[in-house]
């Protein structure tokens, strides 16, 4: 993937700026511009004005080819890091590390949590035992 942003050649409203944008991220070249131009309105239009010129200055031209290219290939984004992807359904703590005990995976579905601890401290808590979590005075 090329992470380089180019100034369109097709797709120009003024000097492509935000279409090369658009391009690169992979939204629609509509968007990037009201998004822009309502973004301008609220900071006061001229640092944003300024901000596109430079940027039309600084960012070259689209080589030829590059814009088919980039369509032809369609948005791409690299893979979430691993911390950020899901656990393997019905497993706790995630594969990496294996279950000490019964206690660390999930209950199946339609199964009492309790039950699938061992219940002994979580159903005496239920059924009220005494000490179970009242302090002994009485009103």
């Amino acid at each position: 993937m090329n992470d380089r942003i180019f100034r369109t050649r097709e797709d120009r409203m003024c000097l492509g700026v935000l279409g090369g944008f658009s391009l690169r991220f992979g939204i629609d070249p509509s968007i990037a511009r009201v998004a822009y131009a309502v973004v301008m309105l609220l900071t006061g239009i001229v640092p944003l004005l300024i901000l596109y010129f430079v940027m039309a200055i600084v960012i070259p031209d689209a080589p030829p080819g590059w814009e088919a290219a980039v369509r032809a290939a369609g948005p791409t984004a690299p893979p979430p890091p691993a911390w950020m992807q899901e656990p393997q359904p019905g497993t706790w703590p995630p594969a990496a590390q294996p279950a000490s005990s019964p206690s660390q995976t999930w209950p199946a579905p339609g199964e009492d949590a309790t039950a699938a601890a061992g219940g002994a401290a979580a159903v005496g808590v239920a059924a009220g035992a005494p000490g179970a979590g009242a302090t002994g005075a009485a009103a």
